[in-house]
Formats: structure tokens, C-alpha cells, sequence
């Protein structure tokens, strides 16, 4: 037989073929394909139950649907539980099975079934080394591993399902040759069985009103799936091409209903009836004339004032016409449209990038392979990782860095080994996508990982099987208890137990959330100041300790221990003569007033073009001057905008800032970079400017500091922990401040 590490092999016992696998692993089901191709033989036997035959093949012809099979009643399972099967086109006997139909040769179903099979998992090596190794010293591997395993009632049973498959084998292999595929327990005492002609046992069939076809939902495939639906879905797409095209259309968004706005109470009236009723509610005296409303209205109109909140008390015809545009900025209605400006921004997951997602399927599957044309599971695992980067930044703007993939990588690389296993599974890859990004990029990933994009939540004549990861509901019936036995999944973990948050829902019409910004009134998010101005102060005070520590003293410790033992300087000389030596910390004088901290210089000035001042609302806040993304560009809600900074001034004691990009004194700033640090000098209150960023400022702005009798300290960005600068970085305009409170649902 084939000896090439990447060639099928078998065990043969006479006309019999003997193929090992492991159930629902994809390596073994390209092999089994192989091996059905290449030896044509006479008849195909799967370890599957006999009984199962017209349910079982009728949804391998389904595919790429999947389904799911099962044998007992699951609102009444009783004492012997529940079997479920799921039809998998990565499943060994799912693959034996389709490509028999496909070329025609019979197939037989030579397994009984044990309704008390105990559930467990044996411990054998990762089916990943197949491609190193083949699949004959894979076997021989796992014999191994299996003998030293404890046996015990497990066996017993084994060994009745052995003499019941033994029988029906020898009975095929009478009529011609035979292949099959089964487990890889089973292979050697089959092998001996086959040997001397078996004992043949009849066991009972299962009966054809005991089976029923499922239609699992999409959730349930997350959940249940014994292989990553993601690989699933490549080994598909290659196998059985895209399919319907159904399956690659994104869904539309639902057209809008126009609803009529509500008449407030009090809308209707006259400018002179609400003068009237204004004087009338503040006690002054009103002419009867300017009082048209009866007790009743005005009534109501005092409620209707009590009502509005303080953003709306002027009413738009009482403005002067100097006022109609707001008072903060230019409406955005009346500013030429910028290039590359959307209206809206909407998240999307994997079910609003079907279209996109065939062509980025066509590319993993044509670079994700082995010299051999199989799958490649590692690189499969990369071209997934690198997709969910791609679509997190789309999603947040927040970059997947170097470091992080490099952590990535070394945490699911020691989990695994933990494991036992060369590749960590799915969940160990969701906890270190969670561990080493973020949870945003987790969710990402587990979007990815588990979309399959052929599944729909029903089909027609087949009742849907729902499982939300803690009920189970079949056609629409929710079962409280239930239990699976014998094919219970791996992974049945739910994604809930990896503690990923599931993004807020959107409103139907994101379309209109842009409408809040055309008041121009803006303001920023609490939680966030907080952040900042907190950071604000971390870096003063890590500017005066660097300063301190490049004005420190060491020496040999002789009468006096000073400000402490230098324990680095102490340890570096010790073989020289083991001396202590102590430092001393020379005191700076002044304070630390401004901050500047620069993300991107954007020298091209077309990265960040919103360049603006803000004042603190109260004491205990810093005004601030930056410039940033367009808050035009991700509105995530209504009147709520995603920005990013490019680079931004913190000036300390708030209230005292002016407009720093319309002031004439800084026109020779070359970049946006060089007016904050213009900026941050000119209203400084004490010695020291904290400027942090890529590149040292030029020499005539320390020059310029020193005229003023201050000092410019300069913070590499790179010393700075990068998760703490990429929490600060992105933040969220509101379109007022009645929007703070519905912000946390769309802010994460």
C-alpha cells in the first residue's frame, strides 16, 4: 500500500479493507476520500448504526445543509437517553458516504447501538501530525496510547459492537471487496476477528420511527459544531463549491417606516398666545388680548414646559438670526462635503459580509495548504486570525499590532501543549484572542470562527434544533432537561462561558443618527474625561520623576544610606568588591502644567482634519485643544460619533483657552503636532510641558521654553504602555448632553 506521509493507508484482513479514524477530524475525511477513489472497491462500511441509513443519507444529500439526527424521544429520553448525530461534510463517515453515492457504490451501515455507551474522551495524539507522519504511524501511535489506557466496563461494551461489526463484514466481504471506515479502537480487534470467520450476532436494528432529522439553527452551530465551522467551511468550499448563491448575499436592510412625528402640546400655538401664557405662568400682567388660551391649555402648557429638557428651552422662532447656526461650530450641512465622509456608520459581522466574505474564502483556501493540496489546519488558524484583525479594525479603527499577534501565538501555542495537542481548539483561541487584544477583537474572531455561511434558522418540512448554550428548543418547544449521550460535542462549551459581550443592537435606520450633529452642538463622554484626565496626571507626574532620576546621585555607600540603596548600581559592581551603593534624589523645583501627547504627526494634514478647543465644564477638568478623525465619518449611534486622536493639548487650570488654530502667533508651526506644543507653552502656569511622541520637537521650541523660564520634558511614546495609549486614543463625541445617557449602550 501507499507509504507517503500525505497517502491514505490501510490495515487489510483478507478482501476487507480496515481505514482508522477519528470522528468529525477533517485530516481523515481527505483520506478517506483518497482511499474510495483510488481502490474503488466493491462496497463502503461505516461505523454507523444500522437503522440509520435512510435518515443518515438523505441529509448527506442535504449538504451543504447540515443536519442532525437522533434516536430516542428527547421530551421523554428516560433511562436511556438521547443519541444525536451530526451530519458534518468534515466527518470521516460523512465523507465515506457522499463520495460512495457519488460513484455509485453501495453502502452499509454495520454498527449497533448501545443506548447506555458511556461518554469520554481517549487521549491520543493531534491529527494534525498526519501530514508529518502518515497516517500508518499515526495508528501505531495511537495503538500505543490506547494500550496503556485503563480498560474497564468501556471495553465490554466495545467488544459486543466488535463481534456485531465483525459478523456483518464478513458477510459483505463474502460478496465482494469491502472498505471500512471506522474508529481507530476498533481496527486490531477487527483485524483478529476477520481473521477466523466471526460469530455472527444479529443485533437489533434501530427502528425507522425512532430517527428524526433536525435542522440546527446557526447558534446552535456555533455552539455544537464538533469542528470549526470556519474550517468547515473552506473544506466545503472546496469540496462542494460555493452553492447556492443565497448563501452570499448580505441581507438587505429593511426599508423605513414613515411614522408621524408627535404634535407636542403647545406646538400649536401662537408666538403672542406663548408670550401671553410665559408672562401669565411668571405672575406679570397680561392683557386679555395676549391671553387666548383657556385654564385647560394653560394647564397643559405648563406641563409641556416642564417637560423640555435644557437644550431645547429657546424656542427656534425666538432666535436672532446670528444664532440660528448654534453657537459651537458651523452646522456640518453647511461645510463643502469632504472626500470619503460616510453619513453613518453601521458594526458588521459576518452577516452583513456574506458577498465579501466568498472572495476572502477563495484566497485562504488557495494559500492555506499543504504541498499535497490538503488543508492545512495551522495555516488555516493564521489566515483567521489575520481576517479578524482586518474586520476589528474596520470595526473600532484600532490597529491588530505586532506584539499582540506575537502573544497571540505564544499563548494558544502553550495552551495547547497544556492540552497535550500541537494546535489549540476553539475556545483556547477565543481566551487568547480576549487575553492578548481586547474583547472587541475576541468577539471578531469568535463571529468568524463560527459562521457557517450555508445554515439557516429553518427549512422547509424539517423542525429547527435550537440550542442557545443553556435550553434546547425543537420545533418551537422548549425543553428544560434533556441529555445527549455517546457524540456529545467537544466544545459544547457556550461562547457565553468566554465572557465576550455581545454588541448593542443598532436602531433600524442608522441613516438617521447623523441628523443630531446639524444643531452643532457637541460635547464628550464622562467616562472618558475621566480616563484622560487621569492619564493627564500620570504623565505629570512621570515627567518630574524622570527629571528627578536625571538629576540623581550615586555613590558608595560610606556614612549615610542618602535616599535609599541603588540596588541595580549595587548588583552590577558587586564582584568588584562588594560595596553598597546609595542614591540621591535631587528635588526638582516647579510644577508640571501642560501636556501635549502626539499619536501621528500627520504631516500630509489628511489623516485627522478635525482640529478643534474644548473648555473643562468644571474645575476638576483641563481644557483641551486636538485634532482628530471626522466626527462625520463613524456615527454609531444616534448622536453618538467614534473619533480618534491624532493629537491633543491638556492645559491646566481649565477655562482660560482660546481658539489655538485660528491664532496668529503660532503660524509657524509647521504641523498640527507643532500649534499644540505652541499652545501648550504659551498657557503653561508652570515649569515643566510634558510633550510625548515619536520624535523629539525641534531644538527652537526648547529654546522657546527657556526664554519663558520654563522647561520642555519629552516622553518617547515608545517607553509609554501602548494599552493604556490605545484606551485614550479612541474617543466619542455626543451630539449634547442629553445623548450621555443613552451613549453606554453604544459605547463599549
Amino acid at each position: 500500500m501507499p507509504t507517503d506521509a500525505s497517502k491514505y493507508w490501510v490495515e487489510q484482513a483478507g478482501s476487507v479493507s480496515l481505514l482508522p479514524v477519528l470522528h468529525h477530524k477533517a485530516e481523515f475525511a481527505r483520506l478517506v476520500r483518497e482511499a474510495i477513489t483510488e481502490l474503488s472497491p466493491d462496497f463502503v462500511a461505516v461505523e454507523l448504526p444500522a437503522g440509520l441509513e435512510n435518515d443518515y443519507l438523505a441529509a448527506v444529500d442535504r449538504l451543504p445543509s447540515l443536519s442532525y439526527l437522533t434516536v430516542g424521544d428527547l421530551e421523554n429520553p428516560g433511562p436511556t437517553g438521547v443519541s444525536l448525530w451530526k451530519v458534518e461534510p468534515t466527518d470521516p463517515y460523512c465523507e465515506a458516504l457522499r463520495t460512495a453515492r457519488e460513484l455509485e457504490i453501495p453502502v452499509h451501515f454495520v454498527d449497533s447501538i448501545e443506548p447506555n455507551y458511556p461518554s469520554g474522551w481517549d487521549r491520543l495524539p493531534d491529527p494534525y501530525c498526519l501530514h508529518a507522519i502518515g497516517l500508518e504511524a499515526y495508528y501505531q501511535k495511537c495503538k500505543e496510547s490506547l494500550e496503556a489506557s485503563p480498560r474497564g466496563t468501556r471495553d465490554q461494551i466495545d467488544e459486543k459492537r466488535e463481534t456485531v461489526m465483525a459478523g456483518r463484514l464478513h458477510r459483505l466481504a463474502q460478496q465482494g471487496r469491502v472498505l471500512f471506515v471506522g474508529g481507530l479502537k476498533h481496527i486490531e480487534p477487527l483485524k483478529e476477528l476477520l481473521r477466523v470467520e466471526p460469530p455472527f450476532e444479529e443485533a437489533a436494528r434501530i427502528p425507522t420511527e425512532m430517527v428524526k432529522t433536525y435542522h440546527p439553527t446557526l447558534r446552535t452551530i456555533r455552539t455544537l459544531a464538533d469542528e470549526m465551522p470556519f474550517f468547515m467551511t473552506l473544506y466545503e468550499l472546496q469540496r462542494g463549491g460555493p452553492g447556492p448563491d443565497i448563501a452570499w448575499h448580505s441581507p438587505e436592510p429593511e426599508p423605513k417606516k414613515e411614522e408621524p412625528e408627535p404634535k407636542p402640546e403647545g406646538a400649536e400655538l401662537s408666538k403672542d398666545s406663548i408670550f401671553g401664557s410665559l408672562s401669565k405662568l411668571l405672575g406679570m400682567k397680561v392683557t386679555p388680548e395676549a391671553l387666548n388660551m383657556s385654564p385647560e391649555q394653560l394647564k397643559k402648557f405648563q406641563l409641556y414646559l416642564n417637560s423640555m429638557t435644557p437644550e431645547s428651552w429657546t424656542p427656534p422662532s425666538f432666535k436672532g438670526p446670528e444664532e440660528e447656526a448654534g453657537p459651537t461650530e458651523p452646522p456640518p450641512s453647511s461645510q463643502p462635503p469632504e472626500a470619503g465622509i460616510e453619513r453613518f456608520f453601521t458594526y458588521k459581522n459576518t452577516e452583513q459580509r456574506r458577498s465579501e466574505l466568498l472572495l476572502e474564502y477563495g484566497l485562504l483556501n488557495a494559500t492555506c495548504r499543504t504541498e499535497t493540496g490538503a488543508l492545512d489546519r495551522q495555516k488555516v488558524y493564521r489566515g483567521l486570525v489575520g481576517l479578524a484583525a482586518k474586520y476589528y479594525q474596520d470595526n473600532t479603527g484600532e490597529e491588530f499590532k505586532l506584539w499582540q499577534n506575537r502573544n497571540f501565538n505564544l499563548f494558544a501555542r502553550r495552551y495547547a501543549h497544556l492540552q497535550g495537542r500541537l494546535l489549540p481548539g476553539l475556545l483556547p483561541l477565543i481566551y487568547a484572542a480576549r487575553s492578548c487584544v481586547d474583547h472587541n477583537y475576541a468577539y471578531e474572531f469568535w463571529d468568524l470562527a463560527t459562521f457557517y455561511p450555508w445554515q439557516t434558522d429553518s427549512q422547509d418540512h424539517i423542525q429547527p434544533f435550537d440550542f442557545d448554550g443553556e435550553s434546547l428548543s425543537i420545533g418551537g418547544v422548549k425543553l428544560k432537561s434533556f441529555e445527549f449521550h455517546r457524540t456529545f460535542p467537544r466544545l459544547r462549551q457556550s461562547i457565553k462561558h468566554t465572557s465576550i459581550p455581545e454588541r448593542m443592537t443598532q436602531s433600524d435606520d442608522p441613516s438617521d443618527w447623523s441628523g443630531a450633529f446639524e444643531s452643532g452642538r457637541i460635547c464628550s463622554y464622562p467616562p472618558e474625561d475621566f480616563v484622560i484626565e487621569d492619564y493627564g496626571r500620570y504623565l505629570q507626574k512621570k515627567a518630574i520623576k524622570v527629571q528627578s532620576e536625571a538629576h540623581s546621585r550615586t555613590e558608595p555607600f560610606t556614612t549615610s544610606l542618602l535616599d535609599g540603596i541603588d540596588m541595580r548600581t549595587t548588583l552590577r559592581n558587586w564582584a568588584d568588591g562588594q560595596k553598597l551603593y546609595v542614591k540621591e534624589e535631587k528635588k526638582i523645583q516647579g510644577g508640571t502644567g501642560s501636556v501635549v501627547v502626539i499619536f501621528d504627526e500627520d504631516k500630509e494634514n489628511s489623516k485627522y482634519p478635525w482640529c478643534i478647543t474644548w473648555h473643562g465644564e468644571h474645575d476638576q477638568e483641563s481644557d483641551m485643544a486636538f485634532y482628530a478623525t471626522d466626527k462625520r465619518r463613524k456615527v454609531i449611534g444616534p448622536g453618538i460619533a467614534r473619533c480618534e486622536y491624532g493629537g491633543l493639548m491638556l492645559s491646566y487650570p481649565p477655562r482660560r483657552l482660546a481658539n489655538v488654530w485660528n491664532d496668529p502667533y503660532y503660524r509657524s508651526a509647521k504641523t498640527k503636532a507643532e500649534v499644540l506644543l505652541f499652545a501648550a507653552i504659551d498657557y503653561c502656569q508652570d515649569k515643566h510641558i510634558v510633550y510625548v511622541g515619536d520624535s523629539v520637537p525641534r531644538s527652537y521650541f526648547f529654546q522657546l521654553a527657556q526664554r519663558l523660564g520654563k522647561k520642555l520634558v519629552y516622553l518617547p511614546i515608545g517607553t509609554l504602555s501602548p494599552i493604556s495609549l490605545e484606551r485614550i486614543r479612541v474617543f466619542h463625541v455626543l451630539a449634547g448632553h442629553r445623548y450621555r445617557e443613552l451613549a453606554k449602550n453604544f459605547i463599549w
